[in-house]
């Protein structure tokens, strides 16, 4: 099964009133908490609710899929300590250890 854009599906859960999973095109979405709280983008969330409506191998394939395409971080390179300094006229002074 698939939930086109907009279009809501109301699921039992462990709450009192059911969930609602929702399509947004080429991701999808759910009420309850653990969808709610993950961290990370909205494209890379998934559920136990999403995995019995749309398929376990199929929402985590979609998973897999939106990490592939998403942009790599690159981890800030340490600068090394300076011996030196240069004010805004552009002379370098020597630091005293």
């Amino acid at each position: 099964m698939e939930l086109a854009e907009g279009e809501t599906l109301r699921v039992k859960g462990s709450a009192p009133d059911p969930y609602v999973l929702a399509g947004h095109g080429s991701w999808y979405s759910c009420t309850c908490p653990a969808w709610q709280f993950q961290k990370g983008p909205l494209t890379r969330r998934t559920c136990k609710h999403l995995k019995g409506v749309l398929g376990a191998a199929a929402e985590e394939a979609r998973v897999r899929e939106a990490e592939a395409r998403a942009p790599r971080r690159r981890k800030p390179q340490r600068t090394p300590p300076r011996d030196t300094i240069t004010d805004d006229a552009g002379r370098e002074y020597e630091l005293d250890d």
